[in-house]
């Protein structure tokens, strides 16, 4: 469960980054 939860999280936060908000604070 944990380890299905980190995916998803990760899944999202690679999601925001492809969107260029990771690109923006950078």
């Amino acid at each position: 469960m944990a380890f299905l939860g980190r995916l998803i999280l990760s899944a999202l936060i690679g999601i925001l980054c492809f969107h260029g908000f990771c690109l923006s604070e950078m």
